[in-house]
């Protein structure tokens, strides 16, 4: 269940794989299901849930933002969607800068997704979202799964 992966922050770099993986399942679900809306209530549809997903943040914190992330992989590659896209990043990197992540290895693996996504049309953004996950690591002593993670992913 979604819930309980939210609920449940897990340290062993195997089964925060496979949690990540699962919203990442959960949001193209979610997706498939908008996308079969007309083209009119998209946007709304679209909105209706990154609203609700950040209302999450106030009792599942970061996960919310990693289930964000994981919509915008989700989200189809037609540039009429990149605004979509966008407001995903935005509010992603709005969280980072107002301290809403409870720690840099989530965040780091909501950037290393959007880029991901960005990263299949080439979009300038990405370099920047790179320069972002590289200063991450050099600034952590320790290995960083949501980096290594995100950059895999591209």
């Amino acid at each position: 269940c979604f819930y309980a992966l939210l609920n449940e922050p897990l340290v062993d770099l195997a089964f925060q794989a496979v949690q990540t993986s699962s919203m990442m399942y959960d949001m193209n679900v979610v997706w498939a299901s908008m996308e079969q809306a007309e083209e009119s209530t998209k946007h709304t549809l679209f909105n209706q849930v990154v609203s609700d997903v950040e209302g999450w943040a106030s009792n599942s914190g970061e996960y919310a933002y990693v289930a964000l992330a994981a919509l915008a992989l989700a989200v189809d590659d037609d540039p009429q969607l990149w605004s979509f896209i966008t407001k995903i990043q935005n509010t992603i990197l709005g969280g980072s800068d107002n301290y809403l992540f409870a720690s840099e290895d989530a965040m780091v693996l909501c950037v290393g997704m959007v880029a991901a996504k960005l990263s299949r049309t080439a979009d300038a953004r990405v370099s920047d979202l790179i320069d972002f996950i590289q200063l991450s690591l050099s600034d952590n002593s320790k290995a960083c799964f949501g980096a290594f993670f995100g950059m895999g992913l591209m």
